[in-house]
């Protein structure tokens, strides 16, 4: 997981299989290739904070001029 995100408590990926909390006990599933790998590419994906980071404070835009701009 991702640091600074705490999964549920009764939450656990692994990379073969995926444990579900059902009556008190953890009931593994048996995925497809595909099915696996959509689970690891959504559980390795990027925040999209993290995809582009951008500083808070940016060069100031030249501003347009009264009368400078096409009509």
């Amino acid at each position: 997981m991702r640091p600074g995100i705490k999964p549920p408590e009764n939450a656990m990926v692994k990379r073969q299989t995926i444990a579900l909390l059902a009556a008190e006990e953890q009931v593994p599933l048996v995925l497809t290739a595909r099915q696996q790998a959509l689970v690891d590419a959504v559980a390795n994906r990027m925040l999209p904070a993290e995809r582009n980071p951008v500083s808070p404070v940016g060069k100031p835009r030249a501003k347009a001029r009264a009368g400078s701009g096409s009509r």
